[in-house]
């Protein structure tokens, strides 16, 4: 959500009005125990705009004074990829992306592309992707990954495991799943390599059920991690990391729909 601040309550400065402002949708209590623990994204009270209460789908929109960042020159169709940003950069830090040297991102989505974008700017990992679709994987390969391979959405896939190994011969040491597909998670699990990080971000179907060999975690001491959302932590770093141009995501934008054209 970005929108320009038409009113104010009381409380708040009048120097807001008017000002273009990025919206961080999210809002946790900071007292429940998981926000005192350090982990706002579990917030026991969490609201979100679009969510928990009517988001920016509409004219006017009303939400907390500290929810707003001020853009300073940040045009709105790149401030408009500031909440899915934070979300990929929380997936990064659960990751901890920055020590790897061979990352995969499985599913080459609009998402799935956001994470290479921001791996490319954050860190000095060779990158790979996998997806079904081959003009997906020719996009992702435009946009910093280094191989790309289009496999099937069912089924074994041996000769993809074999052709990963000899990208990354000790088998990636991260991989962000982005799909939430059940197939491309159990393959995650025996491409990751020996003391790797497997991290969930693809949103899975609620009764979907994943089989994964207990005996395959144990060998390899796999790190299976799942992210929810956005910590404040992130959605600053997506500020900052927009305001400095390090990645331009409306490379990955289509077309602007009209507001009344949303329905359709």
């Amino acid at each position: 959500l970005v929108g320009s601040v038409d009113a104010v309550a009381p409380d708040v400065p009048a120097d807001w009005l008017g000002q273009v402002c990025g919206v961080s949708p999210a809002r946790f209590c900071g007292e429940c125990a998981a926000c005192r623990q350090g982990y706002p994204e579990l917030c026991e009270n969490f609201e979100c705009l679009g969510n928990t209460q009517d988001g920016a789908f509409a004219e006017y929109a009303l939400v907390r004074a500290d929810q707003l960042v001020r853009l300073n020159g940040l045009p709105v169709e790149m401030a408009v990829w500031l909440e899915p940003l934070a979300c990929v950069l929380h997936a990064l830090q659960v990751a901890e992306a920055a020590r790897h040297t061979a990352i995969l991102v499985v599913g080459a989505g609009v998402l799935g592309k956001l994470m290479l974008m921001a791996l490319r700017a954050t860190t000095r990992a060779r990158l790979a992707v996998v997806d079904p679709n081959a003009a997906k994987i020719q996009q992702a390969l435009g946009l910093g990954a280094q191989a790309g391979w289009v496999l099937p959405r069912s089924g074994p896939a041996p000769q993809f495991a074999e052709q990963i190994q000899q990208w990354a011969p000790t088998g990636p040491q991260a991989i962000l799943e982005t799909s939430g597909a059940v197939t491309a998670i159990e393959r995650a699990v025996d491409w990751t390599g020996p003391g790797g990080t497997l991290v969930l971000f693809g949103v899975s179907d609620p009764a979907a059920r994943v089989f994964i060999s207990p005996g395959v975690l144990f060998a390899k001491e796999l790190k299976v991690c799942a992210v929810s959302g956005m910590t404040p932590t992130a959605f600053q770093q997506a500020v900052d990391l927009l305001r400095a141009g390090r990645l331009d995501p409306r490379l990955l934008a289509t077309k602007p729909v009209d507001l009344a054209a949303i329905p359709q």
